[in-house]
Protein backbone atom coordinates (compact mmCIF):
# COMPACT_ATOMS: atom_id res chain seq x y z
CA UNK A 1 0.00 0.00 0.00
CA UNK A 2 1.34 3.28 -1.13
CA UNK A 3 0.78 4.79 2.90
CA UNK A 4 3.72 2.12 3.88
CA UNK A 5 6.12 2.65 0.87
CA UNK A 6 9.75 4.16 2.09
CA UNK A 7 10.38 5.21 -1.60
CA UNK A 8 10.90 9.05 -2.30
CA UNK A 9 7.67 10.70 -2.33
CA UNK A 10 7.02 14.17 -4.23
CA UNK A 11 4.77 16.93 -2.55
CA UNK A 12 1.35 17.18 -4.26
CA UNK A 13 -1.00 20.83 -3.62
CA UNK A 14 -4.61 20.22 -4.02
CA UNK A 15 -7.19 22.85 -3.46
CA UNK A 16 -4.66 24.85 -1.37
CA UNK A 17 -2.93 21.73 0.89
CA UNK A 18 0.43 20.13 0.34
CA UNK A 19 -0.12 16.28 0.45
CA UNK A 20 3.56 15.32 1.13
CA UNK A 21 4.66 11.82 0.75
CA UNK A 22 1.46 10.67 -1.05
CA UNK A 23 2.59 10.75 -4.75
CA UNK A 24 5.80 8.70 -5.77
CA UNK A 25 8.20 10.09 -8.01
CA UNK A 26 7.86 6.97 -10.41
CA UNK A 27 4.48 6.21 -9.63
CA UNK A 28 2.37 9.41 -10.24
CA UNK A 29 -0.90 7.37 -11.15
CA UNK A 30 -1.26 6.67 -7.48
CA UNK A 31 -2.73 10.14 -6.96
CA UNK A 32 -5.56 9.02 -8.98
CA UNK A 33 -5.76 6.01 -7.10
CA UNK A 34 -5.31 8.18 -3.90
CA UNK A 35 -8.32 10.12 -5.06
CA UNK A 36 -10.91 7.34 -6.06
CA UNK A 37 -9.90 5.74 -2.56
CA UNK A 38 -11.48 8.96 -0.77
CA UNK A 39 -14.56 8.70 -3.08
CA UNK A 40 -15.56 5.65 -1.78
CA UNK A 41 -15.95 6.87 2.02
CA UNK A 42 -19.21 8.83 2.50
CA UNK A 43 -17.60 9.77 5.83
CA UNK A 44 -15.36 12.79 5.02
CA UNK A 45 -12.86 12.37 7.38
CA UNK A 46 -10.56 9.41 7.45
CA UNK A 47 -7.25 9.16 10.45
CA UNK A 48 -4.78 6.87 10.04
CA UNK A 49 -3.70 6.81 13.96
CA UNK A 50 0.19 6.89 14.15
CA UNK A 51 2.58 4.27 14.88
CA UNK A 52 5.77 3.22 16.92
CA UNK A 53 7.88 3.45 13.94
CA UNK A 54 5.72 6.20 11.37
CA UNK A 55 3.75 9.00 11.25
CA UNK A 56 -0.13 8.73 10.84
CA UNK A 57 -2.60 11.13 8.74
CA UNK A 58 -5.48 13.11 9.24
CA UNK A 59 -7.81 13.91 6.19
CA UNK A 60 -10.95 15.80 5.85
CA UNK A 61 -12.20 15.68 2.26
CA UNK A 62 -15.87 16.88 0.80
CA UNK A 63 -17.65 15.60 -2.42
CA UNK A 64 -18.02 17.86 -5.33
CA UNK A 65 -19.90 17.21 -8.77
CA UNK A 66 -18.98 13.43 -7.57
CA UNK A 67 -15.05 14.43 -6.94
CA UNK A 68 -12.96 14.21 -4.02
CA UNK A 69 -11.78 17.67 -2.39
CA UNK A 70 -9.41 17.27 0.17
CA UNK A 71 -10.37 20.74 2.87
CA UNK A 72 -7.88 19.91 5.61
CA UNK A 73 -4.87 17.60 5.74
CA UNK A 74 -2.52 17.08 9.10
CA UNK A 75 0.26 14.73 9.76
CA UNK A 76 -0.22 13.03 13.49
CA UNK A 77 2.40 11.85 15.63
CA UNK A 78 3.09 10.00 18.55
CA UNK A 79 3.36 11.53 22.08
CA UNK A 80 6.92 13.02 22.44
CA UNK A 81 8.44 13.37 25.69
CA UNK A 82 8.19 16.47 27.23
CA UNK A 83 11.63 19.01 28.28
CA UNK A 84 10.39 18.39 31.69
CA UNK A 85 7.36 16.69 33.09
CA UNK A 86 4.78 19.40 33.31
CA UNK A 87 2.55 19.15 36.64
CA UNK A 88 -0.99 20.32 37.02
CA UNK A 89 -1.54 20.71 40.87
CA UNK A 90 -4.54 21.45 42.80
CA UNK A 91 -3.06 24.94 44.13
CA UNK A 92 -7.07 25.38 45.78
CA UNK A 93 -7.09 22.19 47.55
CA UNK A 94 -10.69 21.28 45.10
CA UNK A 95 -12.38 18.52 46.07
CA UNK A 96 -14.08 15.72 43.80
CA UNK A 97 -16.24 13.26 45.23
CA UNK A 98 -15.45 13.96 48.84
CA UNK A 99 -11.69 13.85 47.90
CA UNK A 100 -9.24 16.15 47.30
CA UNK A 101 -7.84 15.79 43.88
CA UNK A 102 -4.40 14.71 43.44
CA UNK A 103 -2.04 16.27 41.32
CA UNK A 104 -1.41 15.04 37.67
CA UNK A 105 1.86 14.77 36.29
CA UNK A 106 2.63 14.72 32.39
CA UNK A 107 5.33 13.39 30.58
CA UNK A 108 4.72 13.63 26.61
CA UNK A 109 2.55 15.54 24.38
CA UNK A 110 -0.57 12.94 23.96
CA UNK A 111 -0.97 13.01 28.04
CA UNK A 112 -0.65 17.27 27.96
CA UNK A 113 -3.08 17.40 25.01
CA UNK A 114 -5.88 14.73 26.99
CA UNK A 115 -5.08 16.89 30.29
CA UNK A 116 -6.31 20.03 28.42
CA UNK A 117 -8.94 18.23 26.49
CA UNK A 118 -10.11 17.22 30.01
CA UNK A 119 -9.72 21.07 32.14
CA UNK A 120 -10.15 23.50 29.35
CA UNK A 121 -12.70 21.74 27.05
CA UNK A 122 -14.38 19.38 29.64
CA UNK A 123 -14.00 16.60 26.75
CA UNK A 124 -15.08 18.48 23.75
CA UNK A 125 -11.92 19.11 22.24
CA UNK A 126 -11.44 15.82 20.60
CA UNK A 127 -14.02 15.84 18.46
CA UNK A 128 -13.69 19.03 17.56
CA UNK A 129 -10.40 19.54 16.69
CA UNK A 130 -10.82 19.48 12.84
CA UNK A 131 -13.45 21.09 10.45
CA UNK A 132 -16.49 23.30 12.12
CA UNK A 133 -17.25 23.52 15.92
CA UNK A 134 -19.88 21.12 17.00
CA UNK A 135 -22.95 23.85 16.53
CA UNK A 136 -25.03 22.50 19.50
CA UNK A 137 -22.30 24.00 21.90
CA UNK A 138 -22.84 27.60 23.20
CA UNK A 139 -21.17 30.46 20.90
CA UNK A 140 -19.12 31.63 23.41
CA UNK A 141 -17.61 28.22 24.01
CA UNK A 142 -17.37 27.47 19.84
CA UNK A 143 -15.23 30.59 19.93
CA UNK A 144 -13.21 29.48 22.49
CA UNK A 145 -12.21 26.19 20.65
CA UNK A 146 -11.91 28.09 17.62
CA UNK A 147 -9.45 30.50 19.02
CA UNK A 148 -7.25 28.04 20.86
CA UNK A 149 -7.33 25.06 19.16
CA UNK A 150 -4.38 25.31 16.73
CA UNK A 151 -2.31 25.80 19.98
CA UNK A 152 -3.83 21.94 20.92
CA UNK A 153 -2.81 20.60 17.94
CA UNK A 154 0.50 21.94 17.30
CA UNK A 155 0.81 20.35 21.30
CA UNK A 156 0.18 16.78 19.42
CA UNK A 157 2.80 17.41 17.01
CA UNK A 158 5.46 18.12 19.63
CA UNK A 159 5.49 22.31 19.25
CA UNK A 160 4.55 23.10 23.04
CA UNK A 161 3.85 27.14 24.15
CA UNK A 162 1.57 26.62 27.59
CA UNK A 163 2.35 30.22 27.57
CA UNK A 164 0.60 31.48 24.71
CA UNK A 165 -2.13 29.05 26.01
CA UNK A 166 -2.66 30.23 29.25
CA UNK A 167 -3.47 33.67 27.99
CA UNK A 168 -7.12 32.16 27.32
CA UNK A 169 -7.37 30.64 31.07
CA UNK A 170 -9.37 33.24 32.06
CA UNK A 171 -11.64 33.50 29.15
CA UNK A 172 -12.69 29.89 30.29
CA UNK A 173 -12.82 30.14 33.91
CA UNK A 174 -15.14 33.72 33.06
CA UNK A 175 -16.90 31.22 30.48
CA UNK A 176 -17.44 28.61 33.29
CA UNK A 177 -18.34 31.19 35.95
CA UNK A 178 -21.37 32.25 34.13
CA UNK A 179 -22.26 28.95 33.26
CA UNK A 180 -22.66 28.45 36.90
CA UNK A 181 -19.78 25.71 36.93
CA UNK A 182 -17.47 27.05 39.65
CA UNK A 183 -15.74 23.15 39.75
CA UNK A 184 -14.74 23.80 36.17
CA UNK A 185 -13.68 27.28 36.96
CA UNK A 186 -11.55 26.36 40.04
CA UNK A 187 -10.06 23.53 37.62
CA UNK A 188 -8.50 26.18 34.92
CA UNK A 189 -7.33 28.04 38.12
CA UNK A 190 -5.03 25.48 39.24
CA UNK A 191 -3.45 25.08 35.25
CA UNK A 192 -3.29 28.76 34.92
CA UNK A 193 -0.85 28.65 38.22
CA UNK A 194 0.50 25.23 36.84
CA UNK A 195 1.61 26.56 33.74
CA UNK A 196 3.02 29.85 35.66
CA UNK A 197 5.23 27.44 37.80
CA UNK A 198 6.05 25.92 34.63
CA UNK A 199 7.46 28.52 32.96
CA UNK A 200 9.71 29.87 36.46
CA UNK A 201 6.86 32.14 37.86
CA UNK A 202 5.75 30.37 40.95
CA UNK A 203 2.89 31.41 43.45
CA UNK A 204 2.20 30.40 46.90
CA UNK A 205 -1.34 31.06 47.24
CA UNK A 206 -1.25 29.31 50.83
CA UNK A 207 1.13 31.55 52.06
CA UNK A 208 -0.51 34.47 50.30
CA UNK A 209 -3.76 33.89 51.96
CA UNK A 210 -2.18 33.65 55.43
CA UNK A 211 -0.42 36.89 54.59
CA UNK A 212 -3.62 38.77 53.64
CA UNK A 213 -5.45 37.34 56.67
CA UNK A 214 -2.76 39.00 58.62
CA UNK A 215 -2.78 42.01 57.27
CA UNK A 216 -6.59 42.03 57.67
CA UNK A 217 -6.67 40.95 61.61
CA UNK A 218 -3.72 43.95 62.07
CA UNK A 219 -5.24 46.60 59.86
CA UNK A 220 -2.31 46.34 57.43
CA UNK A 221 -2.13 48.32 54.44
CA UNK A 222 -2.41 46.19 51.32
CA UNK A 223 -0.48 45.93 48.16
CA UNK A 224 -1.86 45.96 44.47
CA UNK A 225 -2.41 41.79 44.16
CA UNK A 226 -3.97 41.67 47.68
CA UNK A 227 -6.14 44.45 47.31
CA UNK A 228 -8.19 42.12 44.40
CA UNK A 229 -7.48 38.66 45.90
CA UNK A 230 -9.31 40.26 49.06
CA UNK A 231 -11.58 41.93 47.15
CA UNK A 232 -12.65 38.21 46.01
CA UNK A 233 -12.49 36.72 49.46
CA UNK A 234 -15.29 39.40 50.55
CA UNK A 235 -16.91 39.23 47.01
CA UNK A 236 -17.61 35.10 47.63
CA UNK A 237 -18.27 35.70 51.32
CA UNK A 238 -20.87 37.99 50.88
CA UNK A 239 -22.57 36.00 47.85
CA UNK A 240 -22.89 33.55 49.88
CA UNK A 241 -25.05 35.17 52.09
CA UNK A 242 -27.89 35.68 49.37
CA UNK A 243 -30.94 33.07 48.86
CA UNK A 244 -30.49 29.72 47.13
CA UNK A 245 -32.66 30.33 44.76
CA UNK A 246 -30.07 33.09 43.48
CA UNK A 247 -27.79 32.04 41.46
CA UNK A 248 -23.85 32.66 42.25
CA UNK A 249 -22.65 33.43 38.25
CA UNK A 250 -25.35 36.04 37.27
CA UNK A 251 -24.46 37.62 41.06
CA UNK A 252 -20.49 37.86 39.98
CA UNK A 253 -21.55 39.40 36.93
CA UNK A 254 -21.25 42.97 38.63
CA UNK A 255 -17.95 42.02 39.78
CA UNK A 256 -16.33 40.91 36.11
CA UNK A 257 -17.63 43.98 34.48
CA UNK A 258 -16.51 46.32 37.00
CA UNK A 259 -13.53 48.14 34.64
CA UNK A 260 -11.16 49.36 37.86
CA UNK A 261 -10.75 49.10 41.15
CA UNK A 262 -12.74 52.36 41.90
CA UNK A 263 -15.71 50.66 40.63
CA UNK A 264 -14.77 47.64 42.07
CA UNK A 265 -15.41 49.12 45.84
CA UNK A 266 -18.76 50.65 45.06
CA UNK A 267 -20.07 47.11 43.89
CA UNK A 268 -18.10 45.67 47.38
CA UNK A 269 -20.06 48.25 49.22
CA UNK A 270 -23.35 47.64 48.05
CA UNK A 271 -23.35 44.16 48.37
CA UNK A 272 -21.77 44.58 52.22
CA UNK A 273 -24.64 46.75 53.04
CA UNK A 274 -27.37 44.49 51.12
CA UNK A 275 -26.39 41.39 53.37
CA UNK A 276 -25.14 43.06 56.45
CA UNK A 277 -28.23 41.94 57.95
CA UNK A 278 -27.02 38.37 57.75
CA UNK A 279 -23.18 39.41 59.07
CA UNK A 280 -22.68 38.94 62.87
CA UNK A 281 -22.32 42.16 64.78
CA UNK A 282 -18.99 40.86 65.89
CA UNK A 283 -17.20 39.80 62.75
CA UNK A 284 -14.25 41.99 63.17
CA UNK A 285 -12.02 40.40 60.52
CA UNK A 286 -15.02 40.96 57.74
CA UNK A 287 -15.62 44.28 59.08
CA UNK A 288 -11.69 44.42 58.86
CA UNK A 289 -11.56 43.41 55.38
CA UNK A 290 -14.53 45.31 54.09
CA UNK A 291 -12.68 48.59 55.50
CA UNK A 292 -9.41 47.83 54.13
CA UNK A 293 -10.90 47.18 50.46
CA UNK A 294 -12.62 50.70 51.24
CA UNK A 295 -8.88 52.42 52.01
CA UNK A 296 -7.52 51.20 49.28
CA UNK A 297 -6.86 54.19 47.25
CA UNK A 298 -5.05 53.83 43.76
CA UNK A 299 -7.82 53.38 40.83
CA UNK A 300 -6.25 50.29 39.04
CA UNK A 301 -7.98 48.75 35.32
CA UNK A 302 -9.12 45.53 36.84
CA UNK A 303 -8.35 43.71 33.22
CA UNK A 304 -4.76 43.76 34.79
CA UNK A 305 -5.53 41.89 38.01
CA UNK A 306 -8.65 39.33 36.75
CA UNK A 307 -6.70 37.08 37.87
CA UNK A 308 -5.73 37.92 40.85
CA UNK A 309 -9.67 38.89 42.09
CA UNK A 310 -11.34 35.25 40.46
CA UNK A 311 -8.37 33.82 43.01
CA UNK A 312 -9.81 35.34 45.67
CA UNK A 313 -13.12 34.35 44.68
CA UNK A 314 -12.26 30.74 44.04
CA UNK A 315 -9.93 29.83 46.61
CA UNK A 316 -10.25 28.97 50.18
CA UNK A 317 -11.94 31.38 52.26
CA UNK A 318 -10.43 33.44 54.83
CA UNK A 319 -13.37 34.47 56.50
CA UNK A 320 -14.44 30.46 57.18
CA UNK A 321 -11.50 30.10 59.26
CA UNK A 322 -10.91 30.15 62.42
CA UNK A 323 -8.95 32.87 64.26
CA UNK A 324 -6.01 31.41 65.53
CA UNK A 325 -3.75 34.24 65.73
Amino acid sequence: MWLNSKKPYLEHKTRGFYLPFLIKKDEVFEVKEFFDFLKQYRSYEIIKEPQKDKNGVYVLKYSNNDQAEITDFDILVLGNELKKPFICKNYLNIKKDGQIIKDRKIFNTNELFMLLNDVLYNGQLKNNLYDDVYSKLPNRFQQLIYLTRDIAKNIKKGVVDLKKLNKFSFDFVDYYLRKGNIFKAKEIMNFYFSVKEYEGESMNILKTLDEIEDKVLNLNELNDDEFFILAGQVIKYLLDKSKKSEKTADMIEPFLRANNSKKLKNEIEGLYFKYKHAIPLNFQKLNNGVALLMAFEKDLKLKDYKDKLLLGILSENIFYKKDEK
